[in-house]
């Protein structure tokens, strides 16, 4: 299962953005996903990218699918406008809370027997686990309004890793919705 971070479009095509490094473990470019148990696809991977200055991956759902992304996490509606970080913005991923530490940093890590590394990041202090890649990064005051997502954690210095909107709607050429 992919964690859907936020939704997005590259011209006509709707979907949402997710971590690269996952939707490379599941399958990459081109792969069909599937809701639950169902057989026929609802959509597709449409890029993955774990280079330079993003860890993401777009992918698209079909609009006959049925499924509509809803921007929102426990009851908190997230906007659809990105912004840049700031040091000491309050961010959350839902599942825990913090404060943005640095940005514009070089992040090298490993996840499923890989070393990636990907430029222009921001760190945080806001807890995250395994599993957790791709989960949506937001302001959390105001608007809610996304920062980025989320790509690793340094469990020795308890600090969390982000790529940021920007660069992922840039590099897929993607609007938000």
């Amino acid at each position: 299962g992919l964690i859907i971070a936020y939704r997005a479009r590259n011209a006509s095509i709707s979907g949402f953005v997710t971590s690269g490094h996952a939707a490379e473990l599941a399958g990459g470019a081109l792969t069909d996903l599937r809701h639950h148990s169902s057989s026929e696809p609802c959509g597709r991977i449409v890029a993955a990218y774990t280079n330079f200055t993003i860890d993401a991956s777009f992918c698209q759902i079909y609009d006959d699918s049925g499924i509509e992304i809803i921007p929102s996490f426990k009851g908190v509606r997230i906007s659809s406008f990105g912004i840049s970080p700031q040091k000491d913005m309050p961010v959350s991923i839902g599942y825990s809370d913090g404060k943005v530490t640095r940005d514009g940093i070089t992040v090298t890590y490993y996840a499923d027997e890989t070393w990636y590394t990907i430029h222009d990041c921001g760190e945080a202090t806001y807890s995250a686990h395994n599993g957790h890649s791709g989960s949506l990064v937001y302001l959390n005051a105001g608007n809610h309004d996304i920062i980025g997502i989320h790509i690793g954690h340094n469990f020795s210095k308890n600090i969390s890793y982000f790529c940021k909107a920007y660069n992922i709607n840039e590099a897929f050429g993607l609007t938000m919705y």
